[in-house]
């Protein structure tokens, strides 16, 4: 029986080949050709899984909650069987057995795991066939940086672009199908170049189905809609923002859904084509691999004048805010609040926070963040309304985020009404001494000889809060209800609690924390009220309960 077995490249059109062969799976098999099920649907990521080596961990494998080599031999022998099983249920008409994953390309980097394809294939398929598609490795590079937001990966688009160099396996085609050569031999490998110039009437899906069997060209349907799977430069850099607090690899299992959330959040609403490298940097990647591409050449397109190329030009991409774009963060926001309620710290939020700020940052203004790999995004006067309204959003919860936001306002338009102004309001805050924070905490005993509810007024209250209200950091006034208590104490501070509330802010002393709290009108009927200066625990610090 004959394997036509497509590795990719990634980037290079492999869902749309993926689906067309799903959904011409029928017409196929009149034609003595199947398209294998049993390694995956539409992507037959299982058989390149299989075949790695068992130190190398494997996103396809931690989906699936395998950790251990046990677990991955036992899942080895349940494919195999389901695979043999597949093969042997063919009727007599089918011939030859097409399968699809371009994790042939990225996932099988050493001659070992080569080795392991090959041995796996050649038990059942006596004629193998490899087809490959290669696309210019700057353009292939910069495309790949949305999916590895997808898979949890936090570089920056410029430091992810410094791997595309000769010495990486990915990248070097030459290298790559050297590999595949010293197993299958170089009559197997069918290598074609990735553009609508060098496809079958300038169709990718006609162009597979010709190397599938020139008969099928204008017999299968071509009609297949595959959604962007790319991410505009602001869904980046908010995708980005959460990957830096929960990076796919290393994040908390706890944490996986909510991070999985966010992401369908972002990527519904801010798909697109995502950051370009500008000529500058393309260009260096361009000439780095002139000796490796032109030796692939001479082997592979001995007839074309040149493979891919020469960039001439930075690569036109949209790079408007969409309105969602303020949405977006706030969703991503309320997800990490109340979907991770008890499993997302403060910490981690604040986190966010930052590194969104960090992100947006590195996009907008490449040269001072150092991200010299990273394309200058033009922003538009509707872009400045939008980051305006973004940094009034965040002007309460993180000052540091919104003048973020609004100074990259000013560079797209400062002539928007009243940035200057805000700005500047910004800046002398920023200038100003950091003060320490205060947790005020008042009680109530209603067991107390003092308690009368006549005496304590909402009114007595609010007029107490709003006359610090300045100082206030977050919330006005935060009550606690339905409080729950473990363990054996009873008891705070010598009495029953009968209500509570707190709020934090700032001063300049214990001191004026001190007179604040001691005008609080609680204290008139039986209350007490509780000031603690608040100080971040950190490693090495003594434990107070030591």
């Amino acid at each position: 029986m004959k394997a036509i077995v497509h590795i990719g490249t990634e980037k290079t059109g492999t869902t749309s080949i993926q689906k067309f062969l799903y959904q011409n799976r029928r017409k196929l098999r009149s034609h003595g050709y199947h398209f294998v099920q049993s390694p995956g649907k539409m992507n037959n990521q299982a058989l390149p899984a299989i075949c790695i080596r068992d130190e190398k961990m494997d996103d396809f494998f931690r989906n699936l909650g395998i950790e251990t080599i046990e677990q991955r031999d036992a899942y080895r022998r349940h494919f195999t069987a389901e695979f043999e099983a597949e093969l042997a249920g063919l009727p007599d008409a089918v011939h030859t057995v097409l399968i699809s994953s371009e994790h042939f390309h990225s996932r099988i980097r050493t001659e070992g795991e080569m080795d392991n394809v090959h041995a796996f294939l050649s038990r059942y398929f006596d004629d193998i066939k490899i087809v490959c598609y290669l696309r210019e490795q700057g353009v292939t590079c910069s495309s790949y940086y949305s999916t590895s937001l997808k898979s949890g990966g936090p570089s920056s688009f410029g430091d992810f672009m410094l791997r595309c160099t000769p010495s990486n396996y990915y990248f070097n085609y030459l290298d790559m199908l050297a590999n595949w050569e010293r197993c299958f031999g170089f009559d197997a490998l069918d290598v074609s170049l990735f553009g609508r110039q060098h496809f079958e009437r300038g169709d990718l899906l006609e162009d597979f189905a010709k190397k599938i069997n020139p008969a099928l060209v204008g017999n299968l349907n071509t009609a297949i809609q595959v959604e962007n799977e790319s991410l505009s430069p602001a869904g980046q850099a908010i995708m980005r923002a959460v990957n830096m607090v929960y990076p796919g690899r290393t994040a908390r299992a706890e944490v996986a859904p909510i991070r999985e959330k966010c992401r369908k959040l972002i990527y519904d609403k801010l798909r697109g084509s995502g950051q370009r490298l500008p000529l500058t940097n393309h260009l260096q990647i361009f000439d780095s691999f002139r000796e490796s591409n032109e030796e692939l050449r001479r082997k592979f397109f001995p007839d074309v004048e040149t493979i891919f190329e020469e960039p001439t030009e930075a690569s036109s991409v949209d790079t408007r805010l969409p309105e969602d774009f303020v949405d977006v963060q706030m969703a991503v926001l309320n997800v990490l609040r109340k979907d991770g309620r008890g499993i997302v710290t403060t910490e981690e939020i604040a986190q966010f926070l930052s590194a969104l700020g960090r992100s947006i940052d590195e996009i907008v203004n490449p040269d001072e963040s150092g991200q010299d790999g990273a394309r200058e995004v033009a922003l538009t006067r509707q872009d400045a309304r939008i980051l305006k309204r973004a940094a009034q959003g965040y002007e309460k919860r993180n000052p540091e985020m919104a003048y973020l936001l609004l100074r990259l306002s000013e560079k797209a338009d400062g002539t928007i009404p009243g940035i200057h102004h805000k700005l500047e309001q910004y800046e002398r805050e920023r200038q100003r001494p950091t003060k320490a924070q205060y947790f005020i905490r008042s009680f109530v005993d209603f067991n107390s000889p003092d308690w009368n509810p006549d005496d304590l007024t909402v009114e007595s209250l609010y007029a107490w809060y709003s006359s610090f209200r300045e100082q206030i950091v977050g919330a006005m006034i935060n009550r606690l209800d339905d409080t729950q208590r473990h363990g054996p104490i009873a008891q705070v501070n010598g009495f029953d609690i009968g209500q509570d509330g707190f709020t934090i802010i700032e001063a300049d002393s214990r001191e004026e924390a001190e007179e604040i709290a001691a005008r609080c009108p609680l204290l008139q009927v039986g209350g007490s009220v509780e000031v603690s200066c608040l100080s971040l625990l950190t490693p090495g610090m003594q434990s107070a309960v030591e």
